[in-house]
């Protein structure tokens, strides 16, 4: 109950935040976002709760709060132009052993947030894919490039 709660909350401040930004872009603002919730359930920074998690729930109160984060989500305005980084699993794994990080590299980890994001869908976004395998001086001009064109 506590895990559906939180995420239902997550869920209502995302929304507070992004209508903010679209309001800024709306006044002029080129807003730069890291992350943006997509319509793939299931994905990073997206809803949480597919239509498999509700049909499984027996809780009402848990279904409605599951339900109410899903309609949050799907009411989010879209973004205007996505840039969609993607390296290949064995470059991300790689890149990942290269990190010096406390708990170390873990190949597992790596692959279950590679398929998480590389399933996320931006429908009604112009959507540019970025290859990141190369160094990143040409990606950042490939992006740069990309986002220009697009204004």
């Amino acid at each position: 109950m506590l895990y559906v709660l939180r995420m239902t909350l997550l869920a209502y401040d995302r929304r507070r935040l992004l209508h903010r930004s679209r309001r800024a872009a709306a006044a002029g603002a080129i807003v730069v976002s890291d992350r943006y919730p997509s319509e793939t359930a299931g994905t990073s920074d997206s809803s949480c709760f597919d239509q498999a998690a509700l049909d499984a729930c027996r809780s009402p109160v848990k279904r409605w709060l599951m339900r109410l984060e899903r309609r949050l989500y799907a009411a989010l305005p879209r973004p205007g132009l996505v840039l969609r980084l993607e390296a290949p699993v064995e470059t991300t794994i790689r890149r990942d052993a290269e990190r010096s990080k406390p708990e170390g590299p873990d190949a597992a980890a790596v692959l279950r947030r590679w398929d998480l994001e590389t399933r996320a869908e931006f429908a009604g976004s112009s959507v540019i894919r970025l290859r990141t395998d190369a160094p990143i001086e040409e990606t950042l001009r490939t992006a740069v490039r990309a986002v220009w064109k697009h204004l």
